[in-house]
């Protein structure tokens, strides 16, 4: 028995997925150095949760000091 699947495209969907692109993306330049780069790939309106440290930044400046401060603590990048 064979059973035909369609999947529709879901913009809610391309809004969940997309987050993670950027997520990816920041991480790549972060790795590079660039933590301004990174931090403009954000839009206007974010929130960047560390649930690890449990810290939540809404704001571009203190994003931008969070990644520096955690850039100058290690030899090697470790953001992937």
């Amino acid at each position: 028995m064979s059973t035909l699947t369609c999947i529709e495209k879901d913009s809610s969907l391309d809004r969940a997925v997309a987050p993670l692109d950027v997520l990816q993306s920041v991480f790549t330049v972060l790795n590079q150095g660039r933590i301004s780069r990174a931090v403009d790939q954000f839009a206007d309106d974010f929130v960047f949760d560390d649930y690890a440290l449990d810290l939540q930044f809404a704001d571009k400046g203190r994003l931008t000091e969070f990644f520096q401060k955690r850039a100058s603590c290690s030899l090697t990048p470790c953001w992937n």
